[in-house]
């Protein structure tokens, strides 16, 4: 089995050489999936993210939640930890943060219980393993706080067969796995 950091790499070559064209009508997809999943949950609760680089761009998966009242949160980096922030306004209360990434402005920790977290990674394969960017930020939050459900976001390329990543004990699996074709729920 590969190691974490040769499976990391490959995924961040592979996603960086993606074209504009291609992220765009994928990332597209990806939240017609979302947004027709979100439809028929019940959740109130959205952990999210500010997609960075070339990573799959769900800012109209969270647009569509805060119009639907729906309440999002954002990650931002403290240190060596991670806090979710509500935002609800994202032209108004995002600025550029940690490593480039927009993070909210204000530092109004929340800590929803019933969250269901749309989770970015490099890769994520069908046991429900994730390659992150290897700080550990997401493994480390949700070490100690509970979420209703995870999600991981990903392209179908970057979408592997079970057991290509591997797991440490301390590796937060997905409940499920988003792409453009589909949600893969996590057993």
């Amino acid at each position: 089995m590969a190691e974490k950091s040769q499976i990391r790499a490959e995924a961040a070559y592979i996603r960086d050489h993606f074209t504009e064209k291609f992220r765009k009508e994928q990332s597209r997809a990806l939240n017609q999936m979302l947004v027709s999943q979100i439809s028929r949950e019940d959740a109130s609760h959205y952990y999210v993210y500010a997609p960075l680089g070339s990573e799959a761009d769900i800012r109209e998966t969270i647009l569509f939640l805060q119009k639907n009242g729906r309440k999002t949160a954002f990650p931002k980096v403290k240190g060596k930890d991670m806090i979710f922030v509500e935002v609800q306004d994202m032209d108004r209360e995002m600025k550029e943060g940690c490593f480039h990434v927009m993070e909210p402005v204000h530092d109004r920790p929340v800590d929803w219980k019933d969250a269901v977290v749309l989770t970015p990674g490099l890769a994520f394969d069908n046991s429900g393993s994730r390659i992150g960017y290897g700080k550990g930020y997401y493994d480390r939050y949700f070490a100690d706080h509970s979420c209703r459900r995870m999600v991981g976001i990903t392209y179908c390329e970057l979408f592997y067969e079970k057991g290509k990543i591997p797991a440490d004990p301390y590796d937060r699996k997905m409940d499920a796995v988003c792409t453009p074709e589909g949600i893969k729920e996590i057993k």
